[in-house]
Parts: structure tokens; sequence; C-alpha cells
């Protein structure tokens, strides 16, 4: 049964208790250790990502902004690559010409108005997009992908922070992701305003990060349930 743990922040994907890594901040990292699975919508589809899924590696990382999840994907790349491995570094939205085209529409200033059904679905597009160019074929080589943001913040920002019902947002993912299910979720957990005091100065906040901290604070809430939840029912 896939478990959390809580630990010290490590360079290391093995979650071994080690000595803090210059890489990372002071978060604490939540590691979901989790079997790829999803609904059967398409069996024949989902028998081959399934066989694709066993060659790689799919890691996501998941945190508010400001919690150096940057900072942590570029440091376990770096340590994969020392030890040989073949690395894909990803991030949604994005990762592909079309995906990054969505991401730049969708984290513009504040004056472009967005419903919040319209933001969903333009991640959702984006993600199909990317899984079909990057995520699949990487995953089909063997290569580890490490993708910041994956299929969780989608529940935390669209489902908790925009209200959108989470049987919408499960439907699409059913159709979209299918059985492409990261193999491990990490998630650096701080507080909205700590991470805002971190951010500050160094980045214009986009569109999404500038929203109220309550709506920042009801997706980091939505992103903890779902994970607990998932975490139970496996």
């Amino acid at each position: 049964m896939p478990e959390y743990r809580y630990s010290p922040a490590c360079c290391d994907v093995s979650a071994q208790q080690r000595s803090p890594s210059p890489y990372l901040p002071k978060s604490r990292i939540l590691l979901k250790l989790k079997l790829p699975k999803g609904p059967a919508l398409n069996r024949e589809r989902d028998d081959s990502m399934t066989t694709i899924l066993t060659k790689g590696l799919l890691v996501s990382l998941e945190s508010t902004d400001g919690a150096g999840k940057s900072t942590l994907v570029a440091g376990l790349n770096a340590y994969l690559e020392a030890k040989g491995r073949s690395v894909v570094l990803t991030r949604e939205p994005g990762g592909t010409a079309l995906g990054e085209a969505i991401r730049s529409l969708v984290l513009s200033g504040p004056g472009v108005k967005m419903a919040a059904m319209t933001e969903m679905l333009l991640m959702s597009a984006a993600r199909a997009q990317h899984l079909t160019e990057v995520i699949h074929p990487a995953l089909a080589k063997g290569k580890i992908v490490l993708c910041d943001r994956y299929i969780d913040s989608t529940h935390a920002y669209q489902g908790g922070g925009r209200g959108i019902a989470a049987d919408v947002l499960n439907a699409l993912e059913s159709h979209i992701v299918g059985v492409t299910r990261p193999h491990l979720t990490l998630l650096l957990d701080l507080p909205v305003e700590v991470g805002r005091a971190r951010s500050a100065g160094r980045t214009t906040p986009d569109r999404i990060e500038q929203a109220p901290s309550s709506v920042l604070d009801d997706s980091i809430r939505a992103l903890d349930t779902l994970l607990a939840a998932q975490n139970l029912a496996e």
C-alpha cells in the first residue's frame, strides 16, 4: 500500500533520510508513492499505456508558488543525470510549442478575463498535447520524466481554487490522462503567504498567482485532501 512520508529536503527520489541538499529550500516534502492506474475507458489504449508505464518513470512535482519547486526540479535533474539516467524535464501547462502558447495565454496578466471553465479546458488541451508529444514517447523509451506540475494541480487550482466540480475534472481527466498517472508525486508543502514572501521581487506574479490568498489556500487544501484520499483508497 502506498504511504505518505514527510522527510527533510533531499535530492534522492528514494526518499531516504539524508543530509539537507543545497538544491532545496527548507520546505516539507510530501512523498506520495503509488502505482499508476485509471479508469479503463479505452481498454486497448489503456493496455498500451500500461505497458509504456512499466518502461519509464513519471515523477510529478507540486507546490504552492515560492516553495522551491523549480529548484527541486533542477536539483533532481542534475542528480539523476549524474547517475547516468536519461531524464526529460518538462512542465505544465507547457512542454510543447502549443502548450507554451496556451501557458502564455492562461497565465497572462489579471487584465485578461477568463471563465473558470475556459481556464480548465485550456489547461486540459495543453495536457493532451503534452502527453502525446512528450510524456508518452519519453516513457516508451524508458526515460524518467520530471514534470513540474501535473494532474494534481488541476484539482487544486481549477477545482479547489476556481470551484469546478470534481466530477467534471475527473471525467475530463479520464479521457485525456487515462492510466498515465505519476509513479511518484513530490509535494512541497508551504503556507501561501510564506511562498509569496519568498517570491516577492524575484518574478512578476502571473494571473493565477495574483488570486486572493483565500483562493490559493482553498487550492492547497483541495490538493491535500485529494492526495490523502488517494492514499487511503490505495
